[in-house]
């Protein structure tokens, strides 16, 4: 195959891999009019586009057999061992694979040419993108590590990136404009660094530039970059680089569209068309069929919609940043990435903009924009030669660039900060001084909010932003929820009115809506269930015309506040609605968020399939999101959110296993293993951030329920999980008084077993001083505490006393929500009081079955509830 073949082979290739369907094939039908051969062999590469090489096929194989995948993991490329497939297309496949040597280890990924498709050309493209990745070194590029080959394959090793695309990340991050800025400015400083060095990417895309957990992000794909630097030179890339249109038509330039000369003004453009689409959500390059004459006629003739009529806040400087680097004109561009940068720099920093003609009331207006408060004092003695209206006139300006000045660094502090630092382990303190500060800007400004639309969605943003850092139930916080719930409620109450008025685009439609799930979360976690059901609700409402994402995020935040209010069915039915959507989205998009999405939601149904005696079915589903999300923390083990989940699955299946207050499999063994390992990777993250009150809070929480589970069978493990969970919950601030109480009665029914009554009394009576708080007191379990501390004790008046306390405490508790576990918590109590005061055990027991039979008729075809009717039935009959 001559170079010129090839070349002519990769343009038709490389145009069409990005259209579907009918656009494709009209499209070859075009292109491959005269020429079959062409047809059949870009056919051919679509084909192994796909991934069904055959590499694929024997991994294929090799899954439905049952076999092991030993045709990838055997392959070997100098000291590096496959591990993995990454991605395959039709010119190569990239491989993840690991060098060991000692304690040494390191992983990365290893791009290899596909047999056949060496030819002279394909191999010079080969070395030159490994030339070029050689002479780059940044930390926003994916850096070469090595190279050579192998057995007639050459290969090339890149540093491995865990991350999805810009665009999705900006996406489901819901990031502000100016946090978007930020993010775009790593990636353009990328492309300016590559440009100094003689570099043009030519291939400039979100799906090349991937986000890191952590913001960080990295440019991917040098493949069919172009070296400008005149003294180097290939003969076999010269004989071909006239006619070869290698690019992305959403975001190729004018110049590459029509086969000119690519300078770095096209990486400008190609930049700008990716800024564009971050901005407002949209494709500058509206394209449908994708056939070579409406690719040409759209991008070489046809001016993007302005971003201003997509975006209202994108209007003014920042729109015609955006349209000067889409210029059709390479010279009327930006004549470099850094040139483009600064003047969003510019922007960010209420300067003028070069983009925009210098007029002198534009400058003056940045000016006074920058500089109000030199302004104002300097303004002293003119107000001083001003009178009456002259005078009010004057003031009125000032204090309106005051104000806006005020409004300003709010956003600037509290989108761009929050936003970088939200997710980034260590950072709770930082957020708690944002909080402090940000209340007292958000006070200043809430008074003219209602005359300003924007600015009331500003504020309800704003707000929400404090409640997360306050006490967000999904992310580290300073778990204050009291002062949380208060300030969600303020941020529904400013953009309430703006969804009602149709104010609100998608974007904040789904931002909303996702504040109104957190609300919801926070208030399950202080037990206010008719709220947290209103919110929640509201929230599915507002997500039914959204992306299929939200509507899931809201079901889910539904389903849990149902389970939580003790409708266990209701709960359960949604989250086996929402599972097969949940996998379609992973297939459709297999990205660390939408794994983690899908994990989490099978690990929820598992847990309100065992709080439902459905124990197999929880097993299994809390086995399978339990896989999942160890995979998915060892891809990103510093990433806090999917930490969290984890430890959320463990705990779950630790009290599948073991659970002294509700019914389980009575597996301590089991159970324990996975107690334990949720408290490890709790205390990973407490050592990381001292200040995440959150997660602490978790692994008290943990110890508790690990008291509960073996105060009667291991009373001494008992009083040191108690005692651990009153040590952790003693630094965490109100809120969680409830858990207090209960580690207090818990240890003192484990030193009642070991006869240490005083130490028994003296916890209840602490117990007793604490203050009500907002989920109240456990009554049933108080009072049964103190009836088994008199019974031991032989005082059997008070045991009487007490145990009729204890009693209509748990009576009551079932008659709020006749759910298993209050069964279970109930026909207990009745059992013990049977067991100790046996003139009255008849009537105890006949109530026992009564509550069974309630559960059976409530719940039919559970077989736990029906094994606890028969021995609650022949305990009575004895």
């Amino acid at each position: 195959m001559t170079p010129e073949r090839w070349a002519k082979i990769e343009e038709v290739f490389n145009a069409v891999s990005e259209m579907r369907g009918d656009a494709r094939a009209a499209y070859l039908d075009e292109v491959c009019r005269d020429d079959a051969d062409l047809r059949t062999q870009v056919e051919q590469l679509l084909e192994a586009d796909k991934g069904l090489g055959t590499d694929f096929h024997e991994a294929i194989r090799a899954a439905a057999t049952g076999a092991s995948q030993s045709a990838i993991t055997s392959k070997r490329f100098g000291n590096w061992q496959v591990t993995g497939v990454i991605g395959k297309g039709g010119m190569g496949s990239v491989y993840r694979a690991v060098r060991s040597e000692g304690q040494f280890k390191q992983e990365a990924a290893v791009k290899v040419l596909r047999r056949g498709m060496d030819s002279e050309f394909a191999l010079a493209r080969f070395r030159q993108e490994r030339q070029i990745l050689a002479s780059l070194n940044h930390p926003n590029i994916a850096r070469l590590i090595d190279g050579g080959q192998q057995d007639g394959e050459p290969y090339i090793v890149l540093e491995l990136v865990t991350g999805i695309p810009i665009t999705q990340y900006c996406r489901e991050h819901t990031l502000s404009i100016n946090a978007i800025l930020h993010l775009f400015i790593q990636s353009a400083s990328a492309v300016q660094y590559a440009h100094q060095r003689f570099v043009i990417h030519r291939d400039l895309k979100p799906a090349n530039i991937l986000v890191t957990d952590d913001g960080t992000t990295k440019l991917l794909d040098f493949g069919i970059a172009k070296l400008s630097d005149p003294e180097y030179h290939s003969e076999t890339l010269a004989q071909t680089s006239t006619g070869m249109k290698m690019m992305t038509p959403d975001y190729a330039s004018p110049e590459q569209v029509m086969d000119q000369h690519v300078t770095a003004a096209s990486d400008v453009y190609c930049l700008g068309a990716i800024l564009y689409e971050l901005l407002t959500g949209q494709k500058a390059h509206r394209i449908e069929k994708y056939d070579p004459l409406e690719i040409a006629h759209i991008v070489c003739e046809t001016a993007p919609l302005r971003p201003g009529a997509l975006r209202r806040e994108l209007s003014g400087d920042l729109e015609v940043i955006i349209m000067k680097s889409l210029a059709k004109e390479p010279e009327r561009r930006y004549a470099s990435a850094q040139e483009f940068i600064d003047d969003i720099q510019r922007f960010l920093d209420n300067e003028p903009v070069k983009a925009r003609p210098d007029t002198t009331w534009y400058r003056t207006r940045k000016y006074i924009r920058r500089h109000w408060v030199g302004l104002l004092a300097a303004s002293i003695t003119v107000v001083g030669l001003c009178t009456g209206a002259g005078v009010a006139v004057y003031q009125a300006r000032v204090a309106r660039a005051q104000f806006n000045d005020v409004r300003q660094l709010a956003n600037k502090f509290l989108f761009d900060f929050h936003d970088a630092i939200a997710n980034t382990p260590g950072t709770v303190k930082a957020r708690g001084m944002m909080v402090s500060t940000a209340l007292e800007y958000l006070n200043k400004l809430s008074a003219s909010a209602a005359s300003d639309p924007g600015l009331q969605w500003e504020l309800a943003v704003a707000y929400g932003k404090v409640a997360d850092a306050q006490g967000s139930s999904v992310k580290p916080s300073l778990q204050q929820p009291l002062k949380a719930v208060d300030s969600y409620a303020k941020a529904f109450e400013l953009a309430r009115p703006l969804l009602q008025k149709g104010l609100l685009n998608e974007e904040q439609r789904g931002l909303y809506m996702v504040m109104l799930c957190e609300g919801g979360g926070t208030q399950v976690s202080l037990g206010n269930m008719e709220t947290a059901l209103k919110w929640d609700r509201e929230a599915v409402e507002v997500s039914a015309k959204l992306q299929p994402r939200y509507q899931r995020k809201a079901l889910g935040e539904l389903a849990d506040a149902l389970g939580r209010s003790g409708d266990l069915p209701g709960s359960v039915k949604i989250r086996e609605q929402i599972i097969a959507p949940a996998r379609e989205a992973v297939r459709l998009n297999p990205s660390h968020d939408t794994k983690l999405s899908l994990a989490a939601t099978i690990v929820n149904l598992g847990y309100y399939q065992a709080r439902l005696t459905m124990f197999e079915e929880a097993v299994k589903n809390e086995q399978e999101g339990l896989a999942m999300l160890r995979a998915l923390h060892k891809e990103k083990p510093d990433a806090a959110r999917t930490t969290r989940n984890l430890i959320n699955a463990l705990n779950y299946l630790g009290l599948v296993y073991a659970a002294g207050d509700r019914p389980s499999l009575m597996d301590f063994k089991e159970a324990s293993r996975y107690y334990d390992e949720a408290l490890s990777l709790t205390s990973e993250m407490t050592k990381a951030d001292s200040s995440d009150k959150g997660t602490q809070s978790g692994a008290a929480l943990i110890y508790v329920q690990l008291a509960c589970t073996t105060r009667f069978t291991h009373p001494e493990k008992a009083l040191q999980y108690g005692t651990d969970a009153l040590r952790i919950l003693s630094a965490t601030p109100s809120g969680l008084d409830l858990s207090r109480k209960l580690a207090r009665i818990f240890m003192a029914d484990a030193a009642v077993k070991l006869k240490q009554f005083p130490r028994a009394e003296a916890l209840l009576k602490e117990t007793e001083k604490l203050p009500t708080g907002t989920q109240g007191t456990p009554t049933g379990e108080l009072a049964g505490a103190w009836a088994r501390l008199h019974f031991a004790r032989g005082d059997k008046d008070s045991a009487v006393r007490y145990t009729q306390q204890a009693l209509a405490g748990e009576e009551e508790q079932y008659k709020e929500a006749a759910t298993p576990a209050h069964a279970f918590m109930l026909a207990n109590a009745l059992e013990q009081a049977a067991a100790n005061f046996p003139e009255t055990a008849q009537i105890h027991r006949q109530r026992a079955v009564a509550v069974w039979e309630d559960q059976v008729k409530q719940y039919p075809g559970l077989p736990y509830l029906e094994k606890g009717l028969s021995e609650s039935r022949a305990r009575l009959q004895k």
